[in-house]
């Protein structure tokens, strides 16, 4: 038969249509599966569990995408079961958004109060997909194990993540060794592992360095050895102005302490206002802790001062802060409680006044401010 023959060219062109066919119908259920899970997607986030299973269906291990979009789903839907099966099945996707996944999955667990299964999948990914080069994700399986009471495990995890940063000094993995075993009240450990590092030159730049101080700082005062708190506070509070953060803080409020305690009023005044500089320059999510620390500090320091010659550098340092912010009315309550320690009744009741229109019944303000009211809400009421 010749390959001009009518019948062959017409079966020729029948299996052309059926493959044109065939592929149209496979591009076209695709479009169709990805449009169901981006619709799946969109009702997840949305929290409307009913319409995300809907357009998931049954094809949950269609794709790599699908298996991660249902998993949430019986995560959020409390079918545990469900969910351990789709994180034991095998994902073709890069090694770095798998561990991460996985990671991510865990701590999912953890805080659904699935205590077995966070720990399976941080098993599954230190054991399987241990990465090589993710550090930060070793880390979240060793917070998994930490907080599920595996101290070893955990343990284990912050030693291989430590051991991937051998240049880094002061690696989260370091730190969070340090955490576990102050959390664990094992104080000489934490003496042991952060001691001989509070005078490394190179340690103010690290967020790590200073959270292991503060720490080492808080065991000092455990183990009954003011001194040496006193100087791991001391050591931190010289890495301003080059550190802000919450342990620096911590130390400008700690040494205030112990001058309002030793009687030296003026350094107190200058340490807690240098706290009340971090605690403005603070994200706005964090500022109402830090403002709330410093005032509560600050308002010890207006009790104190009652004829002391240091009053007016005090007052001074007390109407600067309220100058630079003028919007809190923890200032101003402040401010009044020093006017009438130095007997300054008119000026006392100006400050409450202005505290009171900072803070009385306004709903809107943070949760600081609300907490100004209801301690000075005996002058706000007179008013």
């Amino acid at each position: 038969m010749s390959s001009t023959d009518p019948k062959t060219r017409f079966r020729a062109l029948l299996i052309v249509v059926f493959l044109v066919v065939s592929a149209a119908s496979i591009v076209g259920r695709s479009q169709i599966l990805n449009w169901q899970l981006n619709l799946g997607y969109l009702a997840l986030m949305r929290g409307d569990l009913v319409s995300a299973r809907t357009w998931l269906g049954s094809q949950c291990l269609s794709s790599t995408a699908r298996i991660m979009a249902c998993f949430r789903l019986t995560v959020l839907s409390g079918d545990f079961a469900a969910a351990n099966t789709l994180v034991n099945v095998p994902l073709q996707t890069a090694p770095d958004m798998l561990t991460l996944w996985l990671a991510r999955q865990a701590r999912a667990f953890l805080e659904a109060g699935e205590r077995q299964s966070a720990i399976q999948t941080a098993d599954l990914l230190l054991n399987h997909h241990a990465p090589e080069t993710r550090p930060d994700v070793i880390n979240e399986a060793g917070l998994v194990y930490a907080n599920v009471g595996e101290r070893q495990k955990a343990l284990e995890a912050f030693s291989v993540s430590a051991a991937l940063e051998p240049e880094n000094r002061f690696s989260e993995g370091w730190y969070q060794t340090v955490a576990l075993y102050y959390d664990s009240g094992e104080w000489q450990e934490v003496v042991d592992m952060v001691a001989p590092v509070v005078d490394a030159p190179e340690g103010p730049t690290s967020n790590a360095w200073q959270n292991a101080l503060h720490t080492l700082a808080l065991t000092y005062g455990y183990l009954d050895q003011p001194t040496e708190a006193d100087r791991v506070y001391r050591r931190l509070a010289e890495s301003y102005p080059q550190s802000h953060h919450w342990p620096v803080f911590q130390a400008f409020v700690y040494l205030g302490q112990q001058d309002i305690a030793d009687g030296e009023l003026e350094s107190a005044a200058q340490r807690f206002a240098i706290a009340y500089d971090l605690a403005l320059e603070v994200i706005p999510s964090a500022r109402a802790d830090y403002e709330a620390a410093a005032w509560e500090q600050i308002a010890q320091l207006a009790e104190a001062v009652s004829a002391s010659p240091d009053s007016n550098v005090v007052l001074t340092s007390i109407q600067s802060l309220c100058q630079r912010d003028p919007s809190s009315a923890g200032c101003y309550f402040v401010l009044g409680r020093l006017y009438a320690q130095i007997s300054q009744s008119e000026q006392a009741d100006q400050a409450y006044a202005q505290a009171c229109r900072l803070a009385c019944g306004d709903a809107s303000i943070d949760s600081y401010q609300n907490s100004v009211y209801m301690v000075a809400q005996p002058e706000c009421t007179q008013r």
